[in-house]
């Protein structure tokens, strides 16, 4: 089982890169592998608020930062779609967006997901929720100390939406 470290771009002249881009790192990631993300890292794609599709049995997790105020956990911007029945753990780690009418989190296909110490906000100001974390069709959700942030979109569709799936 590999480990891919995520995190910027640290080649110089004198040195090649030894982290990795999030997509790339990804793409080359095996079932039971992880790809741990730098502390204070904050992934965001080219595409802005694009959605990542997880296919993969894997574990996406942060290195946490202490300060004297609390944890400093790594942030995905975009939204993190899992799905063909892949096993996903989520630890130590945010995932924001800022986009109207978007999941945060979304488990099909008879996906599950075990997410710890996660962090999930959608940070819009206009336009209309949907549900921050969606899971469907035949899916299983564990959540183990999530925090999810208020919207400042107040319509009543900030929500964690179950449909024909299972969670605790």
């Amino acid at each position: 089982m590999a480990v891919y470290l995520v995190g910027a771009d640290n080649k110089t002249l004198f040195k090649k890169r030894f982290t990795w881009d999030f997509k790339a790192a990804l793409a080359a990631a095996k079932d039971g592998d992880t790809l741990e993300i730098e502390r204070e890292f904050f992934v965001v794609f080219e595409k802005n608020e694009e959605n990542i599709i997880i296919d993969k049995n894997i574990t996406i997790q942060g290195q946490l930062a202490e300060t004297k105020d609390g944890q400093i956990i790594p942030t995905i911007q975009g939204g993190l779609f899992v799905k063909n029945r892949a096993a996903v753990t989520l630890r130590n780690i945010g995932i924001r967006r800022q986009i109207a009418k978007s999941n945060c989190l979304n488990v099909s296909n008879g996906s599950s997901v075990v997410a710890e110490n996660v962090v999930i906000e959608n940070t819009a100001t206009e336009g209309e929720n949907y549900p921050i974390v969606y899971v469907k069709e035949q899916s299983k959700l564990e959540l183990n100390k999530i925090t999810i942030m208020p919207s400042s979109i107040r319509d009543g569709k900030h929500k964690i939406y179950v449909a024909d799936s299972k969670m605790r």
